[in-house]
């Protein structure tokens, strides 16, 4: 087995990461992180877990609002993303993303693209999961919602993407929600054709930009990237579940 990425709460802010983004500033992420935004606090069940933080009146950072740890760019390979998180029933009405694998582009490119994966919770409700559009064109940056489940709230939650990533046909992925597959594609890229590859974005971002007020505030713990050496059982830490038959709520 190969885990590539180990990041406990004690060490989520440390150098397991490449970038902290945060409060209008990128910056090598310290132990104590960013003060008020992402840092090493207790969570809701007094366990030591990485908070995170953003206010509808936080400075832009890379164009939006965003509390965010950036890992190093992943080749094309099969690879698993797991993290533990804790999101309470009064998070908030709107869409906010709680993890995103995002594109490393070229340079002079326009539209700006959808990043590759992401993991979004809606009005406390729902966790969705949204796709680019139509990739690997860069024609749009437009995505799909692709699979939703009803959301999880007040105790700690596991979310994995499993995936290979490729630009071509040979590409897949399966996200899982507390240990039920939420939805999966077969052999749809869903990988830019970048010279270099995605990476892990995780924390909380206003993805859609559509403006919030007050803050929201998410709990964050064993953060994990693994290789194709790894299994349902290291990852999940359960046998995978078939997907949910409950209906998702509409808005």
């Amino acid at each position: 087995m190969a885990i590539l990425l180990d990041a406990p709460s004690t060490s989520a802010v440390s150098t397991a990461f490449r970038i902290l983004a945060s409060m209008g500033t990128t910056a090598a992420p310290t132990a104590s992180g960013i003060a008020g935004s992402m840092e090493i606090g207790a969570a809701p069940d007094g366990s030591s877990a990485l908070q995170v933080t953003i206010r509808g009146t936080d400075p832009l950072t890379y164009g939006g609002q965003r509390s965010e740890l950036l890992a190093d760019p992943e080749p094309t390979a099969i690879r698993w993303y797991a993290f533990d998180i804790w999101v309470p029933s009064t998070f908030g009405a709107d869409r906010i993303s709680i993890m995103q694998i995002h594109d490393t582009p070229d340079g002079g490119e326009s539209p700006v693209k959808f990043p590759n994966f992401e993991f979004v919770v809606r009005e406390s409700k729902s966790l969705e999961v949204y796709v680019p559009f139509d990739c690997p064109s860069e024609a749009t940056s437009n995505s799909r919602l692709v699979g939703a489940c009803p959301l999880v709230t007040d105790r700690w939650v596991r979310c994995v993407l499993y995936c290979h990533w490729q630009s071509t046909t040979a590409a897949w992925f399966e996200a899982y929600h507390d240990g039920q597959l939420v939805c999966s594609e077969w052999w749809r890229p869903f990988r830019y054709t970048d010279v270099t590859g995605p990476y892990l974005q995780i924390g909380l971002y206003d993805l859609f930009h559509t403006g919030f007020s007050g803050q929201r505030r998410a709990w964050y713990r064993n953060i994990r990237i693994g290789d194709s050496a790894e299994t349902y059982a290291s990852m999940l830490g359960v046998a995978p579940s078939p997907r949910r038959l409950a209906q998702v709520p509409f808005f």
